[in-house]
């Protein structure tokens, strides 16, 4: 665990921690979350979002960059699975999937 400081004072702490779920474990992935002084999440993940929207990574990144934090969970310490699922959906999430899903929409109306 870290604390968060922004400007000398105490803001949040961020947190990482090896996955415990077979293979998961096996290869190394991390779990990453940051609860930030009174900052709530934008985004809820569900099984689904893992294909459309991201992972703990871009959910982490997005609370950071609610509460006016600027940077991201790459700045505090990184895995390698931060550098892919951040190549696949961006800082934030939502990149690949949804043009992925708007590649399809347009293909099905044009």
């Amino acid at each position: 665990m870290k604390g968060l400081f922004q400007n000398g004072e105490f803001v949040g702490s961020s947190q990482k921690y090896t996955l415990d779920i077979p293979f998961f474990k096996q290869i190394g992935a991390q779990h990453t979350s940051a609860n930030v002084l009174n900052v709530s999440a934008d985004k809820t993940l569900n099984p689904y979002s893992y294909a459309t929207w991201g992972t703990c990574h871009q959910a982490t990144n997005a609370t950071l960059l609610k509460a006016g934090i600027s940077f991201t969970i790459l700045d505090l310490g990184v895995s390698w699975d931060m550098y892919v699922t951040t190549a696949v959906y961006g800082n934030y999430g939502g990149q690949l999937g949804t043009r992925i899903w708007a590649g399809a929409e347009a293909s099905n109306n044009y």
